[in-house]
């Protein structure tokens, strides 16, 4: 193991017995780097944006302009998903869980989130924000402001990563 690799699992180990909201933090680093882990790419995979494909949001599932970029899938993992997603001025998705959790990484803009019975809240560029499995929520640009955003999951034994539900009520 390297220094730094020690240094980390150190200073996790001392939160994990702090407890309260920094053991919840250290449970939620160690289960996501855990399924990084697992991913099953052989080696280095070089993805190119120009040669990813595009795909315009399902209206099923966005109110507003929406386009996904995947950049890891089925094809590739059988476990690990990720896509960029930009969402235009005020667009967002439907509500809707996943079975596995699910970390979004903003990579620019103002985007706004809410958890079912919890307030809409705010995240810029270099924040995240990670959703327990089944946690009811819903993400997207603020009002005038577009907002990208990196989004990770991991899908569960029969391969589904989110479970679509209602439109976001105005």
């Amino acid at each position: 193991m390297r220094p730094r690799e020690v240094r980390v699992k150190q200073r996790f180990r001392s939160i994990k017995r702090g407890g309260g909201a920094h053991a919840s933090l250290y449970c939620r680093v160690r289960s996501f780097f855990a399924f990084l882990h697992r991913c099953s790419l052989e080696g280095m995979r070089i993805i190119r944006g120009a040669e990813g494909t595009t795909q315009r949001g399902s209206a099923d599932w966005f109110d507003g302009e929406v386009w996904m970029q995947p950049l890891i899938g089925a094809d590739d993992s059988p476990s690990q998903r990720s896509s960029i997603v930009s969402f235009a001025a005020g667009a967002r998705n439907a509500w809707h869980t996943h079975p596995r959790g699910q970390m979004l990484f903003i990579l620019s803009g103002v985007c706004q989130i809410q958890r079912e019975g919890g307030p809409i809240e705010q995240l810029t560029a270099g924040d995240a924000v990670w959703f327990a499995p089944g946690e009811k929520h819903w993400h997207g640009a603020a009002p005038g402001r577009p907002m990208v955003h990196l989004a990770v999951q991991e899908a569960d034994e029969r391969g589904e990563v989110v479970t679509w539900l209602e439109h976001v009520s105005k």
